[in-house]
């Protein structure tokens, strides 16, 4: 079954060069853009739960929140539906999320200790911008003022930056 994982990863990593073949993230039909995701959008993300079939879950659009970093941009998504199988969990880091068939980015994070059914979507755009930045060492915190979430002031990646702060980890990969 891990042979199975990993090879969908690799099948996504290797995705990307073929789409960026023809033009980049700002223009690619394939892309949804980020401008255009608004609250309340309809959403599918595929991934795996067991064994080898790839399952669409509904997910609801709550918002874009901005900060720092070299990522700009997160898409705070909602997983909707009847299933149990709903919410953020380990091995989900990298399954695409649509939007009207056209890749809007890849689930990256999920909050600790607070409700699975939210995560944060990396948008496509700024992991294509990515191939472009050199590579930094270190880990800082990096912090998301706008997005009003539910009387956080914000979302923090990376260290812990206060109780003010809706905390948010790496999502495992397969």
């Amino acid at each position: 079954m891990r042979w199975f994982h990993r090879g969908w990863l690799l099948f996504l990593i290797l995705l990307i060069p073929f789409l960026l073949a023809e033009t980049t993230g700002e223009t690619a039909p394939n892309f949804f853009p980020l401008a255009d995701i608004k609250p309340g959008m309809k959403a599918e993300c595929h991934t795996v739960f067991k064994g080898d079939k790839i399952e669409s879950i509904p997910v609801e659009i709550v918002g874009v929140v901005e900060g720092s970093g070299p990522v700009r941009h997160f898409i705070l998504i909602k997983f909707t539906g009847n299933s149990d199988k709903l919410g953020i969990s380990a091995g989900m880091s990298g399954s695409p999320v649509f939007i009207e068939n056209r890749l809007a980015g890849a689930v990256g994070y999920g909050f600790t200790n607070a409700d699975p059914h939210y995560g944060l979507v990396t948008p496509i755009q700024d992991m294509l911008k990515l191939w472009e930045e050199p590579a930094k060492p270190g880990r800082g915190a990096y912090y998301f003022q706008r997005g009003g979430l539910n009387g956080f002031k914000g979302v923090a990646f990376g260290e812990n930056a206060g109780d003010h702060f809706l905390q948010a980890r790496p999502v495992a990969t397969p």
